[in-house]
């Protein structure tokens, strides 16, 4: 098996996207391969600065609606049908996303953190899956959250082995 990793800056747009997918067919004929990405471009930043505004009291949704738009805009190059699943998903997070800031707590900073700034990659797997689905690919989309667990170090987790507990 061969593992890809592909950092925010080698999938920021629809053009590095689709370099990335040639990569992919390149170096993936007949064996299998683990595809890992990060969050596109400065997703994190953008999903730290949502963060830091709730967290402050301050407006965010703006933000939110900007990072969606960011997102819908690589997603609307990639692909010609706008009633493509991607479309769906991409609403899907985006609804999510306020959603965890306004019924979670405000007693652990890190661990809301935890979990805003994971969409990133949850984002960007999915639009990257979608799109190598589109090229003909046979993919297989996991989420990691359903695979590694760690445990309740927030920001710092470490793996939990033999254990499907949180």
């Amino acid at each position: 098996m061969r593992i890809f990793k592909f950092g925010g800056a080698s999938i920021k747009d629809a053009p590095s996207l689709q370099n990335m997918q040639q990569i992919i067919k390149q170096f993936g004929q007949g064996q299998p391969l683990l595809v890992v990405v990060s969050a596109m471009g400065k997703t994190t930043n953008a999903l730290e600065g949502i963060l830091e505004a709730f967290w402050e009291g301050d407006a965010y949704q703006i933000q939110v609606e900007e990072l969606y738009l960011f997102h819908k805009k690589i997603a609307d190059a990639l692909f010609w049908d706008k009633k493509h699943p991607v479309f769906a998903d991409l609403v899907t997070y985006f609804e999510a996303l306020p959603k965890i800031l306004v019924r979670t707590p405000k007693t652990n900073f890190n661990e809301l953190y935890d979990q805003i700034v994971s969409f990133g990659e949850l984002i960007s797997s999915m639009i990257v899956a979608h799109s190598l689905h589109n090229e003909g690919l046979p993919i297989l989309w996991q989420d990691a959250r359903k695979i590694i667990k760690t445990d309740n170090n927030w920001r710092e987790g470490h793996c939990r082995l033999g254990s499907h507990t949180n």
